[in-house]
C-alpha cells in the first residue's frame, strides 16, 4: 500500500514538475515577446526622434540658405548703387572739368 501511494506520490509530483515547467516555459516566451514589441517601440521611436531632428535640421538648413540668398542680393543692390554713384561723380567730375575748359 505504501509503494502504491508512493509511485503515485512520485506521480504527481512529476506532472507538478511538468506543468511547472510548462507554466515557466510560457511565462519566458510571454517575456520574449514582451521584451521584442517594447524593442520595437523603442527602435520606431527612435526612428521618430531621428526623423523630427532632420526635419529640424532641414528647415533651419533652407533658412540659413535663404538667408544668405537675402544677404547676397543686398549686396549686389549696394555694389549696384555704389557704381552708380562712382558713374554719376565721375560725370560730374567730367562735366566740372569741361566746364573749366570751357572757360579758360
Amino acid at each position: 500500500m505504501l509503494k502504491t501511494q508512493w509511485v503515485s506520490e512520485e506521480e504527481r509530483e512529476k506532472r507538478i514538475e511538468q506543468e511547472r515547467q510548462i507554466l515557466i516555459r510560457e511565462r519566458n516566451l510571454g517575456l520574449i515577446q514582451h521584451n521584442q514589441q517594447e524593442k520595437l517601440l523603442r527602435e520606431q521611436a527612435e526612428l521618430s526622434e531621428k526623423q523630427r531632428d532632420l526635419q529640424l535640421l532641414n528647415s533651419a538648413l533652407e533658412r540659413e540658405k535663404a538667408l544668405e540668398q537675402l544677404e547676397y542680393e543686398e549686396r549686389m543692390r549696394h555694389r549696384a548703387e555704389t557704381i552708380e554713384l562712382q558713374k554719376y561723380a565721375q560725370q560730374q567730375t567730367q562735366d566740372k572739368q569741361a566746364y573749366e575748359r570751357m572757360i579758360d
